[in-house]
């Protein structure tokens, strides 16, 4: 109870963002939309208790996947023929020793 009145901020977000690929014809100088979509879906917290900050961050949530086995395994790619990482977590923390 004496550190749910503490906790002075809570910030929780999802975050989703759409990338549409573009196929390059180098030789005709044209660029074609392609179909398929990139999806990047992530997941923010922060709070704050007094002088103490934190946060996690887990990002590549849209890379699950159940084909052989529950596992983080259906990267994306950020250019062709380099994948992505699967699913990353991410801790921060910050203390402020200093009244």
């Amino acid at each position: 109870p004496e550190i749910a009145t503490s906790i002075r901020a809570l910030q929780a977000d999802p975050d989703l963002r759409i990338r549409l690929a573009k196929d390059a014809k180098v030789a005709s100088s044209k660029f074609n939309w392609q179909v398929e979509q990139e999806k990047l879906l992530a997941v923010y917290a922060n709070f704050r208790i007094r002088s103490f900050t934190a946060f996690v961050r887990i990002e590549n949530l849209n890379t699950a996947t159940t084909q052989y086995g529950f596992g983080f395994k259906k990267n994306n790619f950020a250019a062709p023929l380099y994948p992505m990482p699967g699913m990353v977590f991410r801790l921060g923390i910050f203390w402020n020793f200093v009244n």
